[in-house]
Order: structure tokens, then sequence, then C-alpha cells
């Protein structure tokens, strides 16, 4: 056997063994960490329900109240924090818009995506490849496998 294939073999060898190791210590971990997230996810699960059940009502109130709260400013400072008021026209997301703006002809508010499709181009012949600027080649490919032990 050639100094080369030893030293390929011998890398194998490692991989093989690093990939074991790392394997076995993610599995431990998991094992580990899994209770873990159970036990606080348990304890933060509630609470993060509360806060968007929270967040909802101090929106909800805000919009009520607008004109209580936001008559003479459009932000209120309070003890623990401020409330926030703004107003902005937008666009309502209509549907049909697409096929309307398409029927239209009006492509600059069309987001159009060019993109080479290659398995298609993998299909042609020499000449139309070479027409489009591209041609077939060989291409060399290195890959390994591990032999695992059993």
């Amino acid at each position: 056997m050639s100094l080369n294939l030893k030293l390929a073999d011998e890398f194998l060898q490692r991989l093989g063994a690093l990939d074991t190791a790392v394997k076995d210590l993610e599995t431990q971990a998991e094992a580990e960490l899994e209770p873990l997230r159970q036990k606080w996810e348990a304890r933060l699960s509630p609470l993060r329900e509360q806060r968007a059940a929270l967040d909802r009502q101090i929106l909800g109130l805000c919009k009520t109240a607008r004109q209580e709260f936001f008559a003479a400013a459009d932000l209120v400072d309070l003890r623990h924090g401020f409330l926030l008021y703004g107003q902005r026209r937008v666009v309502r997301k209509g549907r049909g818009v697409l096929a309307l703006l398409e029927s239209l002809e009006w492509e600059e508010a069309i987001k159009r995506t060019a993109k080479v499709r290659w398995e298609v181009l993998d299909t042609w012949p020499e000449a139309r490849l070479i027409a489009c600027g591209t041609e077939r080649m060989d291409q060399e490919t290195f890959a390994y496998e591990i032999k695992t032990p059993g």
C-alpha cells in the first residue's frame, strides 16, 4: 500500500472515531438537556402566554382610549413606560392584485425572479448550450465513506 493510501486510511479511521465520539456526546447531551428543557418550558410557557395576552390588552386599551391618551401628543410618558401612537397610510393587500397588474402590464409593480433552470439545460444538446454561453464538461468528484464496525 502506498504512503498516500496509508495516509487516507488513517484519515478515515480518525474521521470514524471522531464521528462516533461526537454522536455519543450529542446523545448524552440531549438526554441531559431534555428534562431541563421540559422543566423550564413548563415555567416559561405560562409567562409567555400571559405576556402575549397583556400585550393584546394594552394595545386594545390604546385603541379604545385613543382620544383620551393621544389627544395632546403621540407619546404618553407614564411611570413604567411610554405609550406611542402613530398613523400612516398603507396599501391594502387585496386579492387578485397580481392578475390585474399583469393584465394592465404594469411590470414595475411585479417582482419577478429570473433564475436559470439548470435541470432543463442539462437535457439540451451541445449546440444549444453553446448558443446560450455554456457547455457540458467533465467534473471530478471526491467523496468518502467510513466503515462502521460490526
